[in-house]
């Protein structure tokens, strides 16, 4: 079935409307789920309404009453990404066009350290093990670790030890996600940081200390790279391109060359087409069928569709369609899945819309 015409079996799960909320007139960009005080979080401007504190900042949205929000404002531009901390602190990570990093704490709605770069930063995400470690991309291709127990500046920029060109040259940092280490048999227990740019997609090894090596994994104009844990899976999602006229959307998943070769292989599974417009960097997002985990899902927002299509790659099939409705039907910008107790949900934002969706049986 093409993205227009997605059937859903009668009585079969699926993810179901649970709530749309209006988020912001305009300009809201990235969500993400804060699971220590079940909230959403949502970046937007600061409003017309409010003189006081112009600027960009976040939404909370209570995931059990989308009525109750709050705005935190922190940034003088636009917010490029969000990450929050899976240390339990409420200690949101953001990135923005102002060149610099911030941490938030939710709790008490002030910035608690920021950090300035020397390009606009557009991604970010946390080390997946070590907790006081984070990660920056920026508009010039560089790739920054950063200590938070350092609060003065990086301490280390990937790739660019020795004289190294890193991400330079590459085009922005549209994307970043970490790979913990395989504790099992893999084809691959190499951990590291996955790298979407505007021309390929790398994988920044972690080498014995603090070394990271670079290794090209794909070329293609990326949106969006993101990884599932426990399949030890990642996705990622590339613009049509003059040879491809669709959105491609590919699962893989990453080899060692031979076992003491530094270098690391991207091993195509499967790809699946969306439409045949990308004129905004979508974010998708891989996950576990909440029914048969050994299935892998993708959601992604798809500019001709003008709504989320769900992928099942174990069936190759267009899953579902998850309509955010807004006023004119404006593109999804972001999906993101996320589990809480018990349920699995996928937010699927617009500019101006957040729509939340929950899997359960279809009426």
């Amino acid at each position: 079935a093409g993205p227009s015409q997605i059937a859903t079996p009668y009585g079969a799960k699926r993810f179901l409307p649970l709530r749309n909320v209006a988020v912001a007139q305009g300009s809201a960009r990235v969500v993400d789920f804060e699971r220590s005080n079940d909230m959403l979080l949502v970046s937007r401007p600061s409003g017309p309404t409010n003189q006081l504190l112009r600027g960009f900042g976040l939404l909370k949205v209570s995931l059990h009453d989308t009525r109750h929000t709050e705005y935190v404002n922190i940034h003088s531009q636009r917010l490029r990404d969000i990450a929050t901390s899976g240390r339990g602190d409420a200690v949101t990570l953001t990135a923005s066009e102002d060149k610099t990093l911030r941490l938030t704490s939710l709790i008490s709605n002030t910035v608690v350290q920021k950090y300035e770069v020397s390009s606009p930063a557009w991604s970010c995400c946390w080390h997946s093990e070590e907790d006081y470690y984070f990660f920056a991309g920026l508009a010039n291709g560089r790739v920054l670790l950063f200590d938070v127990r350092n609060t003065a500046q990086h301490v280390d920029a990937l790739g660019e030890s020795d004289g190294g060109m890193g991400g330079r040259g590459a085009g922005p940092v549209v994307s970043l996600a970490h790979v913990k280490p395989s504790l099992v048999t893999s084809s691959s227990r190499s951990s590291g940081l996955l790298v979407g740019q505007s021309t390929r997609l790398s994988f920044c090894r972690h080498e014995a200390g603090s070394e990271y090596k670079w290794c090209n994994l794909a070329q293609g104009s990326v949106t969006s790279v993101s990884w599932e844990e426990k399949s030890r899976h990642g996705l990622v999602s590339f613009r049509p391109s003059k040879g491809q006229p669709l959105i491609k959307h590919t699962l893989f998943q990453m080899e060692d060359e031979i076992a003491d070769s530094p270098s690391v292989n991207a091993r195509l599974i499967s790809s699946m087409m969306g439409g045949n417009a990308a004129r905004l960097l979508s974010r998708t997002t891989i996950f576990q069928h909440p029914a048969s985990p050994d299935r892998l899902l993708a959601c992604a927002g798809d500019e001709a569709a003008k709504a989320a299509l769900l992928y099942d790659f174990g069936t190759q099939e267009h899953m579902q369609k998850l309509s955010c409705l807004s006023a004119g039907q404006k593109e999804i910008l972001h999906t993101k899945y996320f589990e809480q107790n018990g349920e699995h949900y996928v937010a699927a934002l617009t500019e101006t819309n957040l729509a939340l969706f929950r899997w359960g049986q279809a009426a």
